[in-house]
């Protein structure tokens, strides 16, 4: 509105200097000097409504451009709360992922103690069968010891059995002669009795002695016969039962140690199943192991993750004081200092929610106080609007003191952000050195942006922001790079901050 009021007295101005200027001739009629002052009027008022219509549409403009930003503001704020939304579905997901990780841990440790536990009573039963197997060969050589004492036996039996057998004969061989004998002796009697049968008287006591001899011979030979065929049966059936004992005895050796061999068989078979059940589980819980290892590293990486998401938008205690010239000489780019100003805001806000910031205002024709330091906020997007006694000269002792006071005050990580036309000019450049200094000692980096639509012709000894930015590492940055630059600026404090926390 002041440059219009501005254009409009100055072309009052050029028509009253025409006015004075113009000499009218003598041959005008009075017409036509009537005619002049309505041509002049119209001419007037055609040029204040082009005036007016060019600073509507720039108004707006403005507005609009103040509605689009109020539009990404609110999609910005949603955005902002979707993340937080976001963070907290992670968190309640990384507290899930923590107790698997402990059920995990500990079903690790269980599996670990069963494992133990079965590879000592593994080795247990491996003890007790290398025992039950050298009990199985020493019992094995007993009966083989006890199986060849057989044989040895069973080999002198059948050897007292054939020289039984060779006596048998002998006698049945003496049987034969003794009866050959006695029918020789039976053909010498009758031949006797044909010699001695005149003689019968004489030798009737000598055939009667002779029979009773006969006779008492014959009962002899029997009787002895007898006996030694009854010795002979009852050897054999003695020698036979002991066969037959011997070979029983043989038969259940031979079985029990058939049945020894089957049990070390099946203990032996049953050991292989065990181990291999043993194996198979040892496998599945290795495989359960790697698992719970892949789950862990998964879990790792996801809380790493979420660590550097957490890092990337979790608030930090951060003091940020922003320096706006609305000096007249900034009065051509006061719609650049604004957006400029508001995107600062905005990415203030997007990169730390918990931001608190201070606005300091210089270049007016009286010295405001600075904004209170709070979270950026609606009130904090119209403060600069509220700002109406603009186009004095900018004063950057003043600002720079005011965002002294208000660092020494607080802790937390401070930056300042000067926003102007580039001159920086100072009502007490020693107040405005000190400040410097307070800024290198504090290590707090002031960075400039510049937004100027003319190149300043200014004398070579005024300060400019690019001085004040330098000594203390801050940037300075223009209209085309200012806001990738503040996103290069908030991440990196954001980093230095998690990375000394």
């Amino acid at each position: 509105m002041a440059m219009n009021m501005s254009t409009v007295s100055a072309t009052s101005q050029k028509i009253a200097d025409m006015k004075i200027n113009s000499t009218t001739p003598e041959q005008n009629t009075s017409k036509s000097i009537n005619l002049q002052p309505q041509l002049t009027h119209s001419k007037l008022a055609a040029t204040t409504s082009r005036t007016l219509t060019s600073a509507g549409s720039q108004l707006d403009m403005t507005r609009s451009r103040e509605k689009a930003l109020n539009m990404q503001r609110i999609q910005l704020a949603e955005q902002l709360s979707n993340e937080r939304k976001h963070r907290t579905e992670l968190e309640a997901r990384l507290a899930d992922l923590k107790q698997k990780v402990a059920s995990i841990t500990s079903s690790s440790e269980v599996i670990e103690v069963e494992s133990a536990k079965l590879l000592e009573k593994v080795d247990s039963m491996a003890q007790q069968l290398e025992s039950q197997a050298t009990e199985v060969q020493q019992r094995d050589g007993a009966l083989r010891g006890r199986i060849s004492d057989l044989e040895s036996k069973l080999e002198e039996v059948t050897k007292d059995l054939e020289q039984s057998k060779l006596n048998c004969d002998a006698l049945q061989k003496a049987h034969d002669e003794a009866i050959s004998d006695r029918d020789g002796l039976t053909a010498r009697v009758d031949q006797l009795r044909s010699e001695l049968r005149n003689e019968r008287i004489e030798n009737r006591e000598l055939d009667a002695a002779y029979k009773k001899l006969e006779e008492t011979h014959e009962g002899d030979m029997k009787a002895a016969l007898l006996s030694i065929q009854e010795a002979h049966g009852s050897r054999e059936t003695d020698l036979q039962q002991r066969l037959t004992r011997k070979g029983i005895e043989a038969k259940n050796l031979r079985r029990e140690l058939d049945a020894l061999r089957l049990t070390l068989a099946e203990a032996a078979s049953k050991r292989e199943a065990e181990e291999k059940e043993l194996l198979a589980q040892t496998e599945e819980w290795r495989t359960q192991a790697l698992q719970a290892k892949e789950e862990l590293a998964e879990s790792l990486k996801q809380q790493e993750g979420f660590d550097e998401l957490k890092k990337s938008t979790m608030p930090f205690p951060q003091m940020v004081v922003i320096c706006v010239d609305l000096s007249g000489s900034a009065t051509k780019s006061i719609h650049e200092i604004k957006q400029a100003y508001r995107d600062t805001l905005h990415m203030i806000k997007l990169h730390n929610s918990d931001a608190i910031v201070a606005v300091v205002f210089h270049g007016c024709f009286k010295k405001l106080a600075p904004t209170p330091l709070d979270v950026v906020s609606d009130a904090t997007f119209r403060a600069i609007d509220a700002v109406s006694d603009t186009g004095g000269a900018e004063d950057y002792s003043y600002c720079l003191g005011k965002a002294k006071e208000l660092f020494e005050a607080d802790n937390s990580k401070k930056l300042l952000i000067l926003i102007g036309d580039g001159e920086a000019m100072s009502s007490n450049p020693i107040s405005a050195t000190v400040t410097l200094e307070y800024l290198l000692l504090a290590e707090i980096q002031a960075h400039s942006i510049v937004l100027q639509s003319a190149p300043s012709w200014g004398s070579s000894s005024e300060l400019t922001m690019e001085d004040i930015s330098q000594p203390t590492g801050g940037r300075v940055e223009y209209k085309e790079t200012y806001l990738s630059a503040l996103e290069e600026i908030l991440r990196h404090e954001r980093e230095q901050h998690f990375r000394y926390s």
